[in-house]
């Protein structure tokens, strides 16, 4: 499978902000002409703090209701940062992720445990909450979209927390995922998570947007896989742990 066709990854600090999904929407604006598929991670600092609000309900510690009133406001006050405080499609869409977020983690707190399949489950709404977003505001520019669940394409074991891929299965998936409708500018999905052969959702781990978007570009012999973050390339080490990190080469 032969495309011209680019794949572009968001990261956390490119969606951090309305703001910053400012500048998302300006590059791809400004690069029109090529297709492009576009894997998203959640916003900045979203997977970290639902990591937090599920271990506090399993505490038994009444606190993660704040916790988890803040993140959904959060995401609120973005839409309305974006002007899309009357975009009543994507507010219907995440108003239903914040009630199923809102029992799965009643029911982590009553049941006084958070298992790693839990754990994937919960963790997956930072993607599944951000990519709404991203849709309804590259929507608002004009440009032709189309979006897919990754847990459609992505096929995994089930090690929950670092689920291992299947890759032919999920390179025949997206193959045969983007020839049902190649007609779109830009095709909006999520990194980080997968589906077993059985339905349940996983995570692929840490830096595991940059994994989606690598098995994507792959499958479908992509022009370029470009990853946008807040470092000037490839590291030796995080910087902001290790402030003498250089880049390489």
């Amino acid at each position: 499978m032969k495309n011209e066709m680019e794949v572009l990854k968001f990261g956390g600090s490119s969606l951090v902000s309305a703001d910053a999904m400012q500048r998302v929407r300006d590059v791809l604006v400004a690069r029109r002409g090529t297709q492009r598929i576009v894997v998203c991670s959640a916003m900045g600092g979203v997977t970290n703090a639902l990591i937090q609000i599920g271990l506090k309900a399993a505490q038994g510690d009444a606190g993660y209701t704040d916790l988890l009133d803040e993140l959904i406001e959060r995401h609120r006050k973005t839409l309305d940062d974006l002007g899309m405080a009357s975009d009543a499609d994507v507010r219907s869409e995440l108003n239903g992720k914040f009630d199923r977020l809102r029992s799965l983690c009643a029911g982590i707190s009553l049941l006084e445990e958070l298992s790693a399949k839990s754990m994937d489950q919960l963790v997956s709404f930072g993607e599944r909450l951000a990519v709404p977003m991203v849709h309804a505001w590259l929507d608002m520019a004009g440009l032709k979209l189309r979006r897919v669940d990754a847990r459609e394409w992505i096929v995994t074991d089930d090690q929950f927390g670092a689920a291992e891929v299947d890759r032919e299965a999920s390179a025949r998936n997206i193959q045969d995922g983007v020839l049902v409708d190649d007609s779109f500018e830009v095709l909006i999905t999520e990194g980080f998570i997968g589906k077993t052969a059985t339905g349940d959702t996983t995570t692929l781990g840490r830096g595991g947007s940059d994994y989606t978007a690598s098995l994507i570009a792959s499958a479908i012999e992509a022009d370029c896989l470009e990853k946008s973050t807040d470092v000037p390339g490839m590291l030796t080490a995080d910087p902001r742990m290790v402030p003498e990190a250089q880049v390489i080469d």
